[in-house]
Parts: C-alpha cells; structure tokens; sequence
C-alpha cells in the first residue's frame, strides 16, 4: 500500500531534480555554469539612512525551446518610497549557443519578468502605488497588452484576458465616459479588445481611479464571462464580459 505522504514527498522530490536538471542543460548549452553567478552585483552608496542600493541581478529560464536570459537592475534609496528598475530579456533558440544575436530582446521598466504558461511572458511595471502589469508573446517578445488587474487564464479557450485602467491625461479619454479596456488574447495576438463605459461621467471618473476603488477580475466557467467587480464604488459596479466581446452586464445602467 502507498503512503499519501510520501508519495507526495517522492513527486515533489522528482519535481524540483527534473527543474535543477533543465537549467543545467541550459547551462550546459550557454556555457554559463559560473558566470550566471559572477553577473550579478550588488553595491551600496550614500550616507546611512539614506543609502542608495543599486543591485543587478542576471537568470535564466528555459519555456518554448527558449532560453531567456533576464538582466534585471534596480536602484532603491532606504526611506524613499518606490524604486528605478528595468528588465532586459533576451532570447535564444535552446541550444544554440548565446555568442550569437539573440532571436529577440526587449527592455522595460519593471521587475518580475517570468514566462507564463510557455505562452507569454509578464512583467511587473507597477514600481510604486499602483499595481500593473505588462504582457508579450514569448515566441517572439512582441507586446500583446497592459492590465492593472493580474491576467487571468480562460481554462476552457486557452485565451488570457486583463483590464487596461487608462490614467489622467491618456488621448483615449477623450470619451470621458471610459472607465477602461478589456483585452482577450491567445499566444499569437490579441483578439478582441471591449470598451467599458459609464454614461455618468462623473461616476466613470470614480471607476476608473487607482486608488479610491479596488478590482477584481475572473472568468466565470459556468456563465461563461469575464467578470469585472469595483468595490468601495458606493454602491459596488459589476461589469460581464463575454468572450465574443459583447457586455452581459454594465458596471453602470447607462453604460456605453
């Protein structure tokens, strides 16, 4: 009879030898083995109290027969609030060396980035109060879309979808009935992209603030529609998204 216990104990062992195993062999293939390690630094500056840390950290990650080679640098001053930072991503096929001009690069201001699901990779933009995030197609680094929710994945489709809140000043509140974009994508493109309105313009203003409301944002399997809830909007909003881009349901009764 097997022991629950430690059969979870043996998978998760064969889990994390089968990880160590594929960045070996990306290691192997770059020629990396110590100089991953000697690349990253750290220094400090400044007088106490207010030091400036700057620290700039190189890995590497192995997803879509891709080897990323992340080079991510941040500088932080001890009692300010936020930090500078910006992450590098360059691409090689698996295996074919990186003395060669990588299949693609891209730099952003962020931390964070990881490839998700083979599919995409996501970068963390929000460096201070507001929280957002950045998507690319991690085939060939192009950006696919910006969401101030985390991305949530459609089981059912394969498709990942998020919320874009535009700021003050942003041309595309031009229609100040906006209170943000719903983007649903695939690996290859975005594919819809569904503008959410409230007629009230003022209360669209409050909809669409950063830091007087609180969202959340999933995807309903049974109703079969992304699902947008702003708390803290006295009264709550609740906006329905279907997948073929038409709105169930407005975050407020004259939407649109």
């Amino acid at each position: 009879m097997s022991n629950g216990a430690g059969d979870s104990r043996l998978f998760e062992w064969v889990g994390l030898v089968a990880m160590k195993f594929t960045a070996f062999l990306a290691a192997i293939c770059f020629g990396v083995l110590v100089s991953a390690q000697t690349a990253s630094t750290i220094s400090v500056s400044g007088k106490k109290g207010e030091e400036a840390v700057e620290i700039r950290n190189v890995t590497y990650e192995v997803a879509a027969g891709l080897v990323l080679r992340k080079t991510e640098q941040t500088r932080q001053v001890m009692g300010d609030k936020g930090m500078e930072a910006s992450t590098l991503v360059e691409a090689w096929p698996l295996g074919a060396g990186r003395k060669g001009k990588p299949a693609y690069s891209l730099k952003v201001e962020g931390v964070d980035g990881h490839a998700m699901d083979n599919e995409l990779y996501i970068i963390t933009r929000g460096l201070e109060d507001v929280e957002w995030w950045s998507l690319y197609r991690l085939t060939d680094g192009n950006p696919l879309f910006d969401t101030h929710v985390r991305p949530v994945r459609i089981l059912s489709t394969g498709q990942y979808a998020g919320l874009d809140v535009p700021a003050d000043g942003d041309p595309r509140l031009k229609d100040e009935r906006l209170i943000g974009i719903v983007n649903i994508t695939g690996a290859k493109n975005v594919v819809r992209r569904v503008e959410l309105r409230c007629g009230d313009t003022k209360r669209a203003r409050l909809l669409r603030s950063y830091w007087d409301v609180r969202r959340s944002f999933a995807f309903d399997e049974a109703k079969g529609v992304l699902v947008l809830t702003i708390r803290d909007a006295q009264p709550d909003a609740v906006a329905e998204v279907a997948l073929d881009g038409s709105v169930r349901k407005h975050a407020c009764g004259n939407a649109r």
